[in-house]
């Protein structure tokens, strides 16, 4: 698989880092990291190894929020 092309990102690691939770994270601290970020989704990830996407509306969809 060839690999994908960078141009035009110009994200900081301290965004990317925002951007993060680990996987045995409750649901009330991933919306926490959402909404002081004015993101919507996370990665889930054990550095350096990510495990999936959590979306708001993933949340949402669980009832939880």
């Amino acid at each position: 698989r060839p690999p994908r092309s960078t141009q035009g990102v110009s994200a900081a690691a301290s965004d990317v880092y925002k951007r993060q939770i680990r996987p045995g994270a409750l649901a009330a601290e991933a919306l926490g990291v959402m909404n002081a970020n004015k993101i919507t989704c996370l990665f889930v990830t054990d550095d350096p190894q990510i495990h999936g996407i959590l979306h708001v509306h993933d949340i949402l969809r669980a009832g939880i929020a």
